[in-house]
């Protein structure tokens, strides 16, 4: 929001709640704080204050905090409606479905393991490892 503006907010602000000045300090220290952030912005933030807090003076740092709040709450909705939801893993697993299946196809790996090593010439290498044992 820049110089010109602020004082066009502060005048439409000036009309409805004569507890905000239009001064030179006032503007400054508004122009200052909402420089950020988009005109259209901070007076959608300044309704919602008037929304949320009727009798209090509006602020120009409650103003900026109402406005970022704003922007994340339609950041954060827009980020969730084009997120992508997570595939459902399948709760039976192969293993599950066929447990004997499964233990054979573990032992016929073993074995080719072991027959691979036999033929490249390398000796299982200790009676404890799991997948050499003969």
């Amino acid at each position: 929001m820049n110089l010109p503006d602020t004082v066009k907010f502060l005048t439409w602000l000036n009309q409805h709640d004569g507890r905000v000045t239009v001064t030179e300090p006032e503007i400054e220290i508004w122009s200052h704080t909402l420089s950020v952030i988009p005109t259209d912005n901070v007076k959608e933030a300044a309704l919602e204050f008037y929304r949320l807090h009727e009798d209090t003076k509006p602020s120009p740092g409650a103003i900026r905090k109402l406005a970022y709040d704003m922007r994340d709450r339609a950041h954060a909705k827009q980020s969730a409606l084009t997120a992508k939801a997570p595939t459902p893993k399948n709760p039976i697993t192969y293993r599950e479905r066929n447990p004997e299946l499964w233990d054979q196809e573990v032992t016929r790996g073993q074995q080719n393991y072991r027959d691979d090593l036999r033929n490249r010439g390398i000796t299982p290498h200790a009676e404890e490892c799991a997948y050499c044992r003969t």
